[in-house]
């Protein structure tokens, strides 16, 4: 997939766990989310185009143009290690529902694409 997809992808993932478990919600997740929100405009790019420029960094050093749900997932943590370190965002607690739930993100990732 393309920056631009893993990036949709990505978001929507984010946006579907936080609607899930009511613990991001004591995370700094529902602001990003809302600069994230690739939905607002009709070209489905940020509401705050240096996000998009925060995700592109996870994954432009490789010099691809096709990424894996696994790029993704990678890339996913470190925008949001980034964003807790230049920022000082929590996501703590998002870091750990990660790490207990990456199959979902696979079996999710998967089961959106034939959508």
């Amino acid at each position: 997939m393309t920056i631009k997809q893993a990036y949709q992808l990505a978001f929507c993932f984010l946006d579907d766990i936080y609607d899930d478990d009511p613990g991001l919600g004591d995370t700094d997740l529902a602001g990003v989310l809302s600069f994230m929100n690739p939905n607002l405009f009709s070209d489905h790019m940020s509401a705050d185009p240096a996000i998009f420029d925060d995700w592109e960094n996870q994954l432009r050093p490789s010099n691809k143009e096709d990424f894996s749900y696994e790029e993704v997932w990678a890339a996913m943590l470190g925008f949001l290690k980034y964003r807790q370190a230049q920022f000082g965002e929590n996501f703590d607690y998002v870091y750990e529902y990660l790490n207990k739930n990456k199959k979902k993100w696979k079996s999710w990732a998967i089961r959106t694409e034939t959508v």
